[in-house]
């Protein structure tokens, strides 16, 4: 059966019942708890592993405070309604006592939300959100200096477009109820909080232009505006780098450009962004979907799961390159270290170095992501540089290719 894509799928989190050893429930929660990028890639978790998750998550500072994260995942205290109010009051938003919450990535803070709404129920943890968001605009004491700056940190603000997806599995007079409040509290003007004024607005009238707000592309899919995506999907930046992260996107847009996508970009996803693809892709129903995967079979960090995919729904599997970790550096830094000769050899013509440099830069980032690394496409220009030191063209020819790099990559 496929996933429930009306209901905001993969933007949710759905709870398993299947036992889990406690060792291996603390295990599991502390990794998730201390990665960088998302680790687990699936959108169902095991209650116990989720509940350890979530109680582990009111530890301040995760990589440092070893002994309170243990301590925390190791409890069997329930995830309740008041926890869930803990956590925003600590963790994502400033308390009464002024101690300020810092959450740096947007994947976990989407996460915490929706793994608490799967045990709570989604109108509860609305509830509990908008009340954060109302108090957040209203307590002059909460703000602080930069809270509500466009940084990092700016948790409130970021909670909005979390929030939106919410609505989806919700009544929607009942989802109409609660943002009624919230607009009407943005109607007191103040000289501070512009910004974040307006992001409640956008999320309490679908009315409002989608300016300024952070995630503006996921409130254009909770709304179902296809207007505003197809003009993302058209415009230069979805055209350069694809928008391969998120089949919530084609399931708004249309299943039917899956079938003509450009599937370059794939090769610049980071690995566990390639495993997403393979996971939440795979689970749409659409003739598409083996062009697809046939292309993530050549794609190191994706090919075992890719091939998996195919073999499993009867598909043929054409071909796959397999090279070690060490195969691949040495690839690596041979491609850098030739690249001066292999430009040399091109005679000066601008677009057959750009089009070597483009192809170079594909390959790069495609055996970082199979590497492991958290961004494969960066730092190209400096690997570039580095290797450049050993080029026997002058000083002006180098300049002109590091710039061709710099355009091919968009940095």
């Amino acid at each position: 059966m496929e996933p429930p894509f009306e209901l905001g799928w993969p933007y949710l989190r759905t709870l398993d019942d299947t036992e889990v050893k406690p060792a291996e429930a603390r295990r599991e929660a502390l990794k998730l708890l201390k990665v960088n990028d998302p680790y687990w890639t699936k959108t169902v978790f095991p209650r116990e592993i989720a509940r350890r998750y979530l109680r582990g998550y009111i530890v301040a500072k995760p990589f440092h405070e070893a002994d309170a994260l243990k301590a925390a995942v190791a409890g069997d205290e329930p995830i309740d309604r008041g926890w869930f109010r803990t956590i925003l009051e600590k963790k994502l938003g400033p308390s009464a006592s002024m101690d300020y919450g810092a959450e740096t990535y947007d994947f976990r803070l989407a996460e915490v939300v929706f793994l608490f709404e799967a045990f709570l129920g989604a109108e509860v943890v609305a509830e509990d959100l908008v009340d954060h968001l109302i108090a957040a605009l209203e307590h002059p004491k909460w703000w602080g200096d930069a809270f509500f700056q466009d940084h990092d940190n700016n948790i409130a603000r970021r909670l909005v477009p979390v929030l939106g997806w919410l609505r989806l599995r919700m009544e929607p007079a009942r989802w109409a109820e609660l943002v009624a409040r919230v607009d009407a509290a943005t109607v007191r003007e103040s000289p501070k909080l512009p910004g974040f004024r307006n992001d409640l607005r956008i999320l309490a009238d679908d009315r409002h232009p989608l300016e300024g707000i952070r995630h503006a592309e996921w409130i254009a899919m909770q709304r179902r505006d296809q207007a505003w995506i197809t003009e993302l999907y058209e415009g230069q930046w979805t055209q350069k780098w694809g928008y391969w992260n998120d089949p919530q996107y084609y399931h708004v847009l249309g299943r039917d450009r899956l079938a003509n996508a450009d599937l370059a970009p794939l090769r610049k996803l980071a690995k566990w962004q390639l495993l997403q693809v393979v996971e939440q892709f795979g689970a749409m129903e659409h003739p598409a979907i083996p062009r697809l995967m046939r292309a993530l079979v050549d794609v190191k960090a994706a090919s075992a799961a890719a091939t998996a995919w195919l073999e499993a729904h009867g598909q043929t599997v054409e071909s796959r390159e397999t090279l070690s970790p060490r195969q691949m550096r040495l690839e690596l830094a041979a491609m850098m270290q030739g690249a001066g000769d292999t430009l040399a050899a091109l005679g000066g013509d601008a677009a057959k170095e750009r089009a070597a440099l483009a192809s170079l830069f594909a390959r790069y980032t495609e055996l970082r992501a199979a590497l492991g690394e958290e961004e494969p496409d960066a730092y190209f220009t400096h690997a570039l540089g580095e290797a450049g030191k050993g080029w026997k063209a002058d000083a002006p020819t180098t300049t002109r290719w590091f710039e061709l790099a710099v355009e091919v990559t968009g940095a």
